[in-house]
């Protein structure tokens, strides 16, 4: 049995190392590519988090306002109403008995409380729809901010017909009060979603075949509690 000879070793190894480099080096880079996307990723989805909770929770504080203003008008719209009552409970009185001074009295009267509680409702809806300016305003600037990680799906959601999870008694009436829902804190949630899809970072077949976009959906919610008598915002 011949020996090898010292050259041709070393032209297999050399030819052995420029193989394993031809196929390794694609696999190295493909792989590093792979990691500094996930990265890359990561560090948006906690930029998206980072805004989400930012607007959310602003939005929260001014409805929060907003629920307090309300609370602080109800000793004032229980006493108008009581005393429109009474005032028509009085009027009906003076009708009956004939008496033209007290009626044209009573009648001057009511029309001033209804105009005084005309002017509270017009005060209430006002707090109530600016609620509505609150939530838009606070998705316009996530999404303005999030836009730039280049999201595929972006969108709001709370529970209540109006963001001020209150209701009005009694129901229908002129400047009636406001208060809490029951379950409020749920019904007070504001929640954004959005999707980062990991295609925008990776293969599209990587992504089918190990992640199926399920890393790709987000979200964040909070809302408002009352802590110790004191109403608070909160994350979900």
């Amino acid at each position: 049995m011949k020996n090898i000879k010292p050259a041709n070793r070393k032209t297999n190894q050399k030819g052995f190392i420029i193989t394993l480099l031809l196929v390794g080096l694609p696999l190295f880079i493909s792989c590093l590519m792979i990691f500094t996307s996930l990265i890359f990723c990561i560090r948006n989805h906690d930029l998206a988090q980072s805004f989400c909770l930012k607007h959310t929770l602003q939005a929260q504080e001014q409805m929060k306002k907003a629920l307090k203003d309300l609370i602080r008008l109800n000793p004032l719209a229980d006493q108008l109403r009581k005393t429109q009552k009474y005032l028509e409970h009085l009027y009906r009185k003076a009708l009956k008995s004939g008496e033209p001074i007290a009626i044209t009295t009573l009648k001057t009267k009511i029309k001033i409380i209804k105009y005084q509680r005309t002017l509270l409702d017009k005060k209430q809806k006002h707090i109530l729809k600016s609620t509505i300016h609150y939530v838009e305003q606070a998705f316009f600037s996530f999404k303005k901010d999030i836009m730039k990680l280049h999201p595929g799906y972006i969108q709001k959601d709370h529970h209540h017909p109006l963001p001020l999870a209150v209701k009005a008694r009694p129901l229908g009436d002129l400047a009636p009060s406001y208060h809490p829902v029951d379950n409020f804190s749920f019904h007070q949630s504001l929640s954004f979603f959005w999707k980062m899809p990991l295609h925008y970072f990776l293969p599209k077949w990587l992504t089918r075949t190990f992640f199926q976009n399920r890393l790709s959906a987000y979200d964040c919610s909070t809302t408002i509690k009352k802590h110790k008598l004191q109403w608070k915002t909160f994350l979900n």
